[in-house]
């Protein structure tokens, strides 16, 4: 059933020239920070661009070394931090917007499908003119109410749960992917909470710092609340063909049934069409490679596979594309568990032969001879050579990558 509520959202931005300072704080470096930040709030009114900027400044400068700080301007408007930036949720503007100060201008406008408004204080005080600016962003979503009576707020087509109903125990849908800061604001009853493995451990964190007591029982799930096998499932699984790694498939090679209860690297096959849901249940790794013809973007959440939380998930890379086009990817960094060989020399080759990903750092040739077959050479392979180095390429070589060369510079030659 569709609620008549909405759920509203607001992200502020605030100058902070009228936040007393705490005794431990350095005046003058606060000073340099806050209109630090000031410019970036202004560069971000008028620039997209800005926002990487503005959120490292913000957690770089801001968070790491106004803490205090930032804790005082978090209580004086009510509202929580969150990765550098202040997330409030509340339906009375007027009150989260109350200054002393007069106020210079204050409009709104759409855009897209958010309520902008921008108000910007401004007086003459001590001898100073000091001008505050605040950002309001204004998001609406539909909600609608459990039978349970769960409010969930419907955002791009998932759910968040923004009022959970004053129980004893509770226990979050497994199809809920994110809880509101003040999901549980109302709950002086709850005594137990379950949580589903899709839920950020710190969306929970600040979830259940405002809830009105601490003495709840929180049990957290890993993977789904359920798992059972069909009888015809564990007969596919016992029928199945398994392959060196542990992996089992079906028959026809065409569907991951079950992997193993551990792995650090392991690239599933192309051909292979569906990962079963249940197939990794129980499964931690270090990286795992999809094929493109498993297709997950076009399955449903119900139908996605169970990787597991955030605490026992490893890397998880999509391909686009075969995965032999990964010799012609010039920028991609090998990782350090990325199976490689080293020649004599101390450089370091794709385990195929065809990439050529670095020359280590007690790399000392003058000239070095790069060989036939290979095809990519990685950005920066060559970057730690302390000496004018000459490459002598074949002409099987169709990407060279960037920065190749350290500070001595280097040149090619094709033979």
């Amino acid at each position: 059933m569709k609620g008549m509520d909405k759920f509203f959202q607001f992200e502020v931005n605030v100058s902070l020239d009228d936040i007393n300072l705490g005794d431990n704080m350095n005046e003058e470096e606060l000073k340099q920070v806050c209109e630090k930040i000031r410019l970036a709030i202004h560069r971000i009114q008028n620039s997209e661009a800005a926002r990487e900027e503005y959120k490292k400044c913000f957690v770089d400068e801001f968070a790491m070394k106004l803490g205090t700080l930032a804790g005082k301007v978090a209580e004086a408007i009510n509202v929580g931090i969150d990765h550098g930036v202040m997330v409030g949720q509340t339906k009375d503007w007027e009150t989260l917007l109350e200054k002393k100060m007069p106020i210079a201008y204050d409009y709104s406008y759409k855009d897209g499908d958010e309520l902008v408004r921008r108000i910007s204080w401004a007086d003459l005080q001590n001898g100073k003119w000091i001008v505050d600016n605040a950002v309001i962003t204004r998001n609406e979503y539909e909600t609608e109410t459990a039978t349970d009576g769960s409010v969930y707020a419907l955002i791009a087509g998932c759910k968040k749960l923004v009022k959970a109903p004053n129980v004893e125990c509770y226990k979050i849908s497994e199809d809920v992917l994110s809880v509101a800061e003040l999901a549980f604001k109302e709950c002086t009853k709850l005594k137990e909470l379950t949580v589903p493995f899709l839920i950020n451990d710190y969306e929970l964190e600040d979830a259940l710092e405002n809830m009105p007591h601490k003495n709840v029982r929180v049990q957290t799930y890993d993977w789904s609340y359920e798992h059972y096998l069909t009888e015809q499932q564990e007969k596919e699984i016992a029928e199945g063909w398994t392959d060196e790694a542990g992996f089992v498939y079906s028959q026809d090679r065409k569907r991951l049934l079950r992997a193993p209860k551990s792995f650090e690297a392991y690239y599933i096959p192309e051909g292979v069409e569906r990962i079963e849901r249940q197939a990794f249940h129980g499964c931690t790794f270090e990286e795992l490679n999809i094929p493109y013809t498993c297709q997950l973007n076009e399955l449903s959440e119900s139908e996605l596979p169970v990787f597991g939380s955030e605490r026992v998930q490893g890397a998880i890379i999509e391909w686009d594309r075969p995965y032999a086009e990964q010799d012609f990817i010039e920028d991609a960094l090998y990782m350090k568990d990325q199976k490689n060989e080293c020649d004599e020399y101390k450089v370091r080759y794709s385990e195929n032969g065809k990439r050529l990903l670095s020359a280590g750092d007690d790399f000392r040739e003058k000239e070095y001879e790069v060989p036939d077959g290979v095809v990519t050479i990685c950005s920066n392979a060559f970057g730690l050579c302390e000496t004018f180095v000459t490459l002598s390429v074949p002409r099987s070589i169709k990407v060279i990558g960037g920065s190749l060369f350290g500070k001595f510079g280097g040149r090619i030659v094709f033979r």
